[in-house]
């Protein structure tokens, strides 16, 4: 029984923090798009600022290899959020992958030195990281050097890289947000499961 419990229990956590993440997607917010707002900085140690709210908070944009056209912006995560997702929406191009990468703080500090990263990935090539994949975890793995990362991002600010030297790429990220659920929800809400395993015996 205690077997079968904790079994219910794990299932219903699941279920629980899978309604949030569905409810969010449909109250994905557009934080940027380059089309409307105008081009992202190239400059890595001036990026631009992107007011990320709770939930989604998608970021649209393009860039060229000739000139080279990087693109660097920074998101703050608030106390008691973080960065759950980053879900990869768009990826159009010739190409089949494109540098992507994070450091902690406002600015991309040194271009050359990825030591001063957090994570660095390619993405767009392989299963796990295309279009319609989550690459949080990928950019954690510092597959081209960094610090690297597992699991969310808490509170704090990060500066993002994206860039392609091959060919055009038009992208779009969705930079999932989440408040930390709060010891006593999680109790509440075991309370609730145990509650209904009972009724289910009775």
């Amino acid at each position: 029984m205690r077997g079968t419990l904790a079994r219910f229990l794990a299932v219903s956590l699941t279920m629980a923090v899978a309604g949030l993440s569905v409810q969010g997607a449909a109250l994905a917010d557009v934080i940027h798009d380059e089309s409307i707002d105008g081009d992202l900085s190239s400059d890595n140690l001036n990026p631009t600022f992107l007011n990320a709210a709770f939930e989604n908070n998608e970021v649209i944009g393009s860039t060229i290899p000739t000139p080279i056209d990087r693109d660097f912006f920074t998101i703050t995560v608030d106390p008691g959020f973080e960065l759950t997702a980053i879900l990869f929406q768009l990826y159009d191009t010739t190409e089949d992958q494109s540098f992507f990468a994070v450091q902690e703080g406002s600015q991309v500090s040194d271009l050359n030195d990825p030591s001063m990263l957090l994570g660095t990935a390619l993405i767009g090539g392989n299963p796990g990281n295309q279009q319609g994949d989550d690459v949080l975890d990928d950019l954690g793995n510092a597959f081209l050097g960094g610090t690297g990362f597992t699991g969310p991002l808490g509170e704090g600010t990060y500066t993002f890289w994206f860039q392609e030297t091959a060919a055009n790429v038009n992208y779009e990220f969705n930079f999932v947000v989440n408040q930390i659920p709060e010891p006593g929800s999680l109790a509440l809400l075991g309370a609730g499961a145990v509650g209904l395993v009972l009724r289910r015996r009775r």
